[in-house]
């Protein structure tokens, strides 16, 4: 459900947007060549939090779906009955 085109599509470009900022020299206060420069610094940390507002709007759109085809199925079954 999660893994279709439009998802990796959108995780992609939101992977590969952030990797122009890997090719510079380091800068703040951890060292430039490590992974923990990427995820505190703020300029490279943006990507993580628009990775987590998207998955996180994507779950929070897809649950709430699902929660209406149930209730639909559910009203559904109910007339039927």
């Amino acid at each position: 459900m999660f893994f279709n085109r439009s998802n990796i599509a959108a995780c992609t470009l939101l992977l590969l947007a952030g990797s122009p900022l890997w090719a510079h020299p380091g800068h703040g206060a951890s060292e430039p060549d490590t992974v923990l420069h990427y995820l505190i610094e703020p300029s490279h940390g943006w990507w993580l939090t628009l990775l987590g507002a998207f998955v996180a709007g994507r779950w929070l759109f897809l649950r709430s779906r699902s929660i209406k085809t149930a209730q639909d199925n559910s009203n559904e079954d109910r007339s039927r009955g």
